[in-house]
Order: structure tokens, then sequence, then C-alpha cells
């Protein structure tokens, strides 16, 4: 197997820790792939806007492609997805309160609404985030627009205003 010199943390690896470039002498990038990752971490956390605004562009301009990509990564990683599925469940529970059950039908026939008109059922305060988590009740939920509930995201009214 050959080995090359990482530019970036100047350890010799073997080639298949490196990405394929045509420009380069042997094909391979200059910086293995562990570095190019905390490259792009550093970049993305120190420029979140400039990253968000680039993101949101590109996602608008390939659309159908992500979500197809999106679908084969989760059929392809589907321990991971049921991993994140039970974790999700898992907070929803803790977020359960003792008088849900004399909600469950209101609750219910909420997120049946939201189903028929295409819109998103969100919780008011999210159940899990670092400044505040709601409970998973009546007064909690409201109806938004897809638009709308991927906007707000993760956060509390208090951080974001939709």
């Amino acid at each position: 197997m050959e080995v090359k010199c990482c530019s970036g943390c100047n350890v010799s690896k073997e080639l298949d820790n490196f990405h394929k470039r045509r420009e380069s002498v042997d094909g391979h990038a200059y910086q293995c792939k562990q570095c190019v990752k905390v490259y792009h971490r550093k970049y993305h956390s120190k420029n979140k806007e400039k990253s968000k605004l680039r993101f949101n562009e590109y996602y608008r301009d390939n659309a159908p492609r992500v979500r197809e990509l999106v679908k084969k990564w989760k059929e392809a990683n589907r321990d991971k997805r049921n991993e994140y599925q039970a974790e999700r469940r898992a907070t929803k529970i803790l977020a359960t309160p003792l008088w849900y059950e004399k909600e469950r039908e209101e609750i219910q026939a909420i997120y049946k609404e939201a189903q028929l008109i295409g819109h998103h059922v969100d919780h008011i305060a999210p159940l899990n985030s670092p400044n505040v988590c709601g409970l998973h009740t009546l007064s909690n939920l409201q109806i938004l627009t897809p638009e709308e509930n991927m906007k707000k995201s993760n956060k509390h009214c208090a951080d974001h205003t939709i």
C-alpha cells in the first residue's frame, strides 16, 4: 500500500486516508481526510451565517437531489436513524406529564388537522434545547407551515421570532 505524508498533521498515512484530487501529481489531496474535516469544522464555526446562507442556497437549487441523498443515507444508515428516533421518543416520554392522558385525544386531533392541511405540529418550547425544555402538552403545541417550522428549528420563541 502506498503512503503519503499529510501537509496538515505531518503524519504518513495510507492513500485511503486522502481524498482524490486530479490536479495533484499523485492524484490525491495534500491534506488527509481528518485534517480537512477539522478545517471545515473550524471554518463553519467561525462563519456560521455565511455557511448557513450557502447551505440554504445550495438546498434551494438542488432540493430533489438532496432529498434523494438523504433518503439513500437513511436506508444505508438504518442503525443511526433508529438510534436517533429512539432518543427522540425517549425525550418525548420524559417530556410527557401525568395529565397527558386527559389531553391525548385533543393532541391527536391537532396532529390530524395539521396533516390534512399539509402543515407541521410544532412544540412552542422545544422538547430538547440548550436554553429551555418544554412538555409534550396541548398548551405547548402549535400548527405552523413547513417553512415557518423549519425556520424556527429547535428554538424557543424567546430565542427566535417567526
